[in-house]
């Protein structure tokens, strides 16, 4: 892997006499493939097969409140390797209800690659930013970081309508860590809630998750 600089965060000085510089234009650097996710017109069942046949466990749960009476309905599940003690990614896959996000449309959400840091995001958005008009590619999501996995992210679409993620610094988690039933419109603040909340950053998009790009 490339080297990242240290960095100077806080009361924490780990780089000293040494220049953190880039050039402008350079490409980010990206490390491996981190995720993917899925519409699907049945999540809970899907969840099941990737537990049974791959071992792939539930991190958490997204669930509006629900009604008194009423049974809950599970609008998307972000789920991880069971590697034991070893931690590993938040999310390897996740899932949203097609029905809500693609009109029912089963398919690709998305597909999400790790960068090495925070400056490879941003530079990764203004490479596509600059290259946007020449071949087709447009800002679906970004910059922000998530609340389900804290990923610092930038969303694009392909020429081809597929989105492609940059992200970098989640979380990991061990299998300690039991599954979290979570309300999808808390973002922290009560008074402009968003579906698919950011910590800081833009909100999502009207079109993220539609069947254009499954």
């Amino acid at each position: 892997l490339p080297e990242p600089y240290p960095t100077n965060e806080g009361g924490q000085i780990n780089r000293v006499n040494q220049l953190k510089r880039f050039n402008k234009g350079d490409t980010p650097r990206i490390i491996r493939f981190g995720h993917y996710g899925l519409n699907s017109p049945d999540i809970e069942k899907s969840l099941e097969w990737y537990n049974e046949h791959l071992g792939i466990i539930a991190t958490d749960i997204l669930q509006p409140p629900t009604p008194p009476g009423e049974e809950p309905v599970t609008v998307g599940i972000f789920a991880r390797l069971d590697k034991g003690s070893t931690p590993t990614d938040h999310h390897t896959i996740f899932w949203l209800n097609s029905h809500l996000m693609s009109e029912g449309v089963a398919g690709l959400n998305h597909i999400s690659f790790e960068v090495l840091n925070i400056d490879d995001v941003f530079m990764g958005h203004e490479l596509l930013k600059r290259k946007a008009k020449e071949y087709d590619y447009e800002l679906e999501w970004g910059v922000g970081r998530h609340y389900q996995g804290s990923q610092i992210f930038d969303y694009w679409r392909s020429p081809f309508k597929q989105v492609h993620e940059h992200q970098t610094d989640g979380d990991y988690l061990d299998n300690s860590i039991p599954p979290q039933i979570l309300n999808p419109m808390d973002d922290g603040d009560p008074d402009y809630p968003e579906f698919g909340p950011s910590q800081w950053g833009a909100a999502i998009s009207e079109t993220f998750g539609n069947k254009e790009g499954t």
